[in-house]
């Protein structure tokens, strides 16, 4: 199995809590891990704004497949977030969330999270409460 973690998961393993170590059970038992490069921005940005070392974002980058943001994901990503965004109920799914999706399906990844509204993006393991 590949996965891709979204950054919500990644955050949930930095905490130490119940949900990280659901997280790092399934990336320990993939074949894969692949980092979107917006996951590491998103999680740099986390961790400078909580004080807390960044230097897990190597140790997540050496352990990973980390691939940029190219223009077929972008392209797409574009698509399904308009697609989304259309009903009014789904105006909090956000930009990033539908690139790090096409991103998954790019590489024919599962993505892990902790964010429900992946439920209307694609294929994700979906880290409950």
């Amino acid at each position: 199995m590949i996965v891709i973690p979204d950054t919500s998961a990644l955050v949930e393993l930095i905490k130490g809590t119940e949900k990280g170590n659901a997280v790092l059970k399934i990336l320990n038992e993939s074949e894969l891990v692949v980092v979107p490069t917006l996951v590491l921005a998103e999680l740099s940005s986390f961790l400078e704004r909580n004080g807390i070392d960044s230097g897990i974002i190597e140790t997540i980058a050496d352990m990973s497949l980390v691939v940029p943001l190219d223009r077929e994901i972008a392209i797409n990503a574009g698509k399904l977030h308009a697609k989304i965004r259309k009903n009014d109920k789904n105006k909090h799914v956000s930009l990033a969330d539908c690139i790090i999706s096409e991103t998954g399906r790019t590489y024919g990844a599962l993505v892990v999270t902790t964010d429900h509204h992946f439920r209307l993006l694609g294929d994700a393991i979906i880290i409950e409460d």
